[in-house]
């Protein structure tokens, strides 16, 4: 064999190395966003439902009720049982999502919170609705999909 041939065997199994090494850096990267994005769905799909039922309590028949049917207690405790799980999901989500849109959200329930306990419950519907929009935007913007990737 020749020294040429040699060398070409050589960079042929070097090639084959580095093509499997970006092959697992590839399919590490596919896994680790598959694991993200379930949690990100997990966590916009539960604090999603808390507030539609939230909603439900404020609203009937798409009207606001009135302020004497509405469960003050039970609002604020159902408010800042969101917050608390919020708080809880907020630090592990700020690994991999810009912390502007986190503390959007962060801020709307707060603002939510702070609403409801003013007895404002027009406003607090439209912050549900605000927190609503931002964590669905969040989903859409941090799903592995075409429209993101390009």
């Amino acid at each position: 064999m020749s020294k040429e041939t040699k060398q070409i065997e050589k960079s042929g199994e070097i090639m084959l190395k580095e093509t499997i090494i970006c092959v697992i850096i590839v399919a590490l990267i596919v896994f680790g966003n598959y694991k993200l994005q379930d949690y990100t769905d997990e966590t916009v799909s539960e604090i999603t439902g808390e507030l539609s039922k939230i909603r439900e309590d404020l609203l009937e028949d798409g009207i606001l009720k009135n302020a004497e049917k509405i469960d003050n207690e039970k609002l604020k405790t159902d408010i800042e049982e969101i917050h608390n799980r919020w708080t809880d999901r907020n630090e592990r989500l700020s690994y991999y999502i810009e912390h502007n849109e986190l503390e959007k959200i962060d801020s709307a329930i707060v603002s939510l919170k702070s609403s409801s306990e003013s007895g404002n419950y027009e406003d607090s519907v439209d912050q549900l609705e605000k927190t609503e929009f931002m964590l669905k935007h969040i989903q859409e913007k941090y799903a592995l999909n075409l429209k993101n990737i390009f």
